[in-house]
């Protein structure tokens, strides 16, 4: 087993890959009363295009298989699973992203006997065709209220507008009609295909025993099975900063328009996971300068009434995907759009407050170490980074010297090709 330690933050992690080749980190912290325990799969909503070691073309699952394997997984013909957590003094929970699946509980009664039942959750699953019916209708009751949900649709729409072919345009979820396809041959295939330990990342983090839940996980049954690696490799859909649509208007019943406004960033070129990270990271310090709540150009628009408080921008940049969007709602639409673009596409203008640039750094490297005081941000914080193949500690010290200089000579090139806008309009 490998520890990692940083003399800044005082923290150690404890690595390991086990035999069959899944990964487990673990951060103890003595004296905290709440455990955390989260397995994650890398399989995601983009994981839609695969090549298998046994096939001799592309396999393409149906949008939404990740997101319905996960729901299966908490499926039992005799059992309430959450009641088996509940039983143990623990809750668990799970979500699908689009870059993986993962099962978590938190607990302040000892891991030993969920740490049990998490493992039977994933390697264990029950694929019966009145289960798989049954949580057909489950999703579709999902799709269907997220219709309804404008905050959204809004964002689903921009990503279609951004994108081409890339699967990111569609839904988590999938739609009613790609779910219908869905069947126990998809689900066994999706599980065989990804569910393999190579696939897989278990973090711990708690006042835990490192070496003892390494030989409990050892011993669990599935650990003794031999399954074959099916994954060759994932299709990656690279595209360029070019969006599908420019625009899109739509009536809605609402009081008060929205607008959505996104960027969307070239991937043509390949990057590593710890620059695409540096990048975003640049993006946001970028973003806060010229947008956030605190600064010239925010107050500017307020006072205009171009926006209100419900203005927010995020950033989003994978290997194969990334964008900007920014949000608000508006009395004055077209004057909002037209303000919002000429801003992104004048960055070096209003990108001049280095002390801005300096306090918005210190807050994010003083969320980072306070971050180690809160386990299940930890939990959450470790599991994205080391998903991705990221050191956190090294991660820290490359944002520590991040320079304002240096963001400005890099500022990103949004032309109007690359942005598009959302207006739902009363």
């Amino acid at each position: 087993m490998q520890i990692r330690q940083d003399i800044t933050v005082k923290e150690s992690i404890y690595e390991i890959t086990l035999a069959d080749g899944m990964q487990v980190h673990m951060i103890p912290k003595p004296g905290f009363a709440k455990t955390e325990v989260a397995l994650s799969v890398a399989y995601g909503a983009v994981d839609r295009d695969v090549f298998l070691r046994d096939a001799s073309e592309v396999t393409t699952f149906p949008d939404g298989t990740a997101h319905f394997l996960e729901h299966m997984l908490f499926e039992s013909e005799s059992e309430n699973i959450s009641k088996q957590f509940s039983a143990v003094g623990a809750n668990v929970n799970a979500y699908t992203s689009q870059t993986r699946t993962s099962y978590f509980f938190s607990t302040t009664n000892g891991i030993t006997e969920p740490l049990r039942l998490l493992l039977n959750l994933i390697f264990f699953p029950n694929f019966s065709s009145e289960l798989i019916d049954k949580e057909r209708q489950i999703i579709a009751r999902e799709i269907r209220m997220y219709r309804d949900d404008l905050d959204q649709t809004i964002f689903e729409d921009t990503l279609k507008a951004l994108y081409h072919n890339h699967p990111i345009k569609t839904d988590i979820a999938g739609t009613e009609e790609s779910i219908a396809k869905i069947d126990d041959y998809w689900l066994k295939m999706a599980y065989d295909t990804f569910y393999h330990p190579k696939n897989i990342h278990l973090v711990i983090v708690g006042d835990i025993n490192p070496e003892a839940l390494v030989a409990q996980i050892e011993k669990h049954p599935f650990m003794q099975l031999t399954r074959p690696n099916r994954l060759m490799y994932r299709v990656v859909h690279m595209e360029d900063n070019k969006v599908k649509r420019s625009l899109i208007s739509t009536t809605k019943d609402l009081n008060t328009d929205m607008l959505m406004v996104g960027v969307k960033l070239d991937k043509t070129n390949h990057k590593t996971a710890f620059e695409n990270d540096i990048d975003e990271i640049k993006l946001a310090f970028l973003l806060d300068n010229v947008l956030g709540k605190t600064s010239k150009t925010y107050q500017s628009l307020m006072n205009k009434r171009l926006i209100n408080d419900t203005f927010e921008f995020s950033i989003t940049n994978e290997k194969d995907y990334g964008y900007i969007l920014l949000f608000t709602e508006t009395k004055k639409p077209i004057a909002a759009k037209r303000a919002i673009l000429d801003v992104l596409m004048h960055l070096s203008t209003y990108f001049t407050d280095e002390f801005r640039f300096l306090l918005a750094k210190r807050k994010m490297l003083g969320n980072f170490i306070q971050s180690f005081d809160h386990i299940s941000s930890l939990t959450g914080f470790l599991t994205e980074y080391v998903m991705s193949g990221v050191d956190l500690f090294q991660l820290f010290t490359a944002v520590n010297n991040i320079t304002f200089p240096e963001v400005k000579a890099n500022l990103p090139t949004i032309t109007k090709d690359s942005c598009t806008v959302v207006h739902y309009h009363r």
